[in-house]
């Protein structure tokens, strides 16, 4: 089993991204931000309780996957690099492929962030969606992550930083150019 795990900031395209390679593949795909959704309309956002009842789903629905034999999983995760608690969630789910042998190949993607708040606008207007009420725009949306404390990219170069690495700026990159590099740096063999 082969295990991709793309990760970056808001609207970088990794579900996107990750839904081409499932295609070209025939990997299976597990979304953080989907459980996110559907489970914050019973817990409040910051709530601990909701926090645990997310990660509870998503190991048991990440075990079955496992047990599936699909010859692939992608994973698509925001990360914050300096929170500790997300750095000890996304290597607890590492270390479950490590342990089965799987080599896990980590792909960072970054695009600038007026790039970003044109992709949320498109995003939301193509699927007729409105913000949060206390969220009016996509601008302060996004300018409340920019203005955190979060660090959603790490320092490495663009490029392939190691064989199990790959770091991407789509700001000027299609989702198939983004794909393609991707599908040939990993060198991932098409569904039969």
């Amino acid at each position: 089993m082969k295990v991709i795990f793309i990760w970056g900031p808001q609207n970088v395209g990794k579900m996107a991204i990750s839904k081409e390679i499932a295609k070209y593949t025939n990997y299976q795909t597990l979304y953080a931000h989907n459980l996110m959704q559907m489970h914050s309309r019973l817990f409040l956002w910051i709530y601990g309780r909701f926090l645990k009842v997310e990660m509870d789903i998503y190991f048991e629905i990440l075990e079955e996957m496992i047990a599936s034999n699909t010859p692939g999983i992608i994973l698509t995760k925001v990360k914050y690099l300096n929170r500790k608690r997300d750095k000890q969630l996304v290597e607890s789910i590492l270390e479950k492929f490590r342990l089965l042998n799987a080599p896990v190949q980590e792909i960072e993607l970054y695009a600038d962030e007026n790039i970003r708040l044109e992709r949320r606008k498109a995003e939301l207007k193509a699927q007729g969606k409105s913000l949060p009420r206390r969220l009016t725009t996509p601008e302060k949306l996004l300018s409340k992550w920019y203005r955190s404390d979060l660090q959603v990219n790490s320092t490495h170069p663009f490029g392939l930083v190691n064989e199990n690495y790959l770091k991407i700026d789509t700001t000027h990159q299609t989702v198939a150019e983004t794909t393609q590099q991707i599908v040939d740096e990993f060198h991932l063999k098409p569904k039969v």
